[in-house]
């Protein structure tokens, strides 16, 4: 046989082979897995739930009636993932040997145990060209059981003036009533300033300053 026949008769033999091989390559990954996801406890079905299949790097997610599909799968092995929030995990292994796969997966609830949320604030410094003063530590501690008065005549530069037990007003340097912008933290308190016989609303928390 000559050299030129031989090729062609190897060329021949090598173009079958592929053109054989072709279709039962694609035949055997027309595969799929479909399933439905519901409750355990009732069985209802679970829309959103996620499913994963490791091997492919391919999911879905179950629709309103709770179902999915997975399609172009080939024929072998693959490790199956159901996750919904709130419930246990789904782990199975399925092997696609002669045809698609349909199963429907309960899912039980599980208890969450959330831990404790933290809240951390921080208000930066003042700026200001004016003096500011506080009752601190030990001299508030030494204010305990006098009234709001009482206790404001302790920073330097401020007096009150009172008509009763319970209503006093701060003085700071002579200025009164609206000359003063009282803070309830951070809010302006503007009500109660139109006479002597109305005491401010506080809590204890609160900062003063002259306009």
């Amino acid at each position: 046989m000559k050299k030129q026949d031989i090729s062609a008769l190897l060329f021949t033999i090598g173009l079958f082979l592929v053109l054989s091989a072709f279709p039962a390559h694609a035949q055997n990954c027309n595969f799929s897995i479909r399933g439905k996801v519901i409750h355990l406890e009732n069985n209802q079905s679970i829309p959103g739930a996620y499913i994963w299949i490791e091997e492919v790097k391919n999911g879905a997610i179950t629709d309103d009636d709770g179902n999915f599909i997975i399609r172009d799968l080939c024929a072998g092995t693959y490790t199956l993932k159901i996750q919904f929030l709130g419930h246990k995990e789904i782990i199975e292994t399925i092997t696609l040997e002669k045809g698609s796969f349909n199963k429907t997966y309960r899912l039980e609830e599980d208890s969450m145990e959330l831990e404790g949320v933290e809240i951390h604030g921080h208000q930066d410094a003042i700026q200001t060209t004016t003096a500011i003063q506080a009752l601190y530590g030990e001299e508030l501690l030494e204010s305990r059981g006098e009234n709001l008065g009482e206790s404001l005549k302790r920073v330097a530069g401020v007096t009150t003036f009172s008509t009763g037990n319970s209503i006093a007003k701060p003085v700071i340097h002579g200025l009164h009533s609206n000359r003063i912008m009282i803070l309830n933290n951070g809010i302006r308190l503007e009500g109660q300033q139109w006479g002597a016989e109305h005491a401010r609303k506080l809590t204890p928390f609160w900062q003063m300053r002259s306009r």
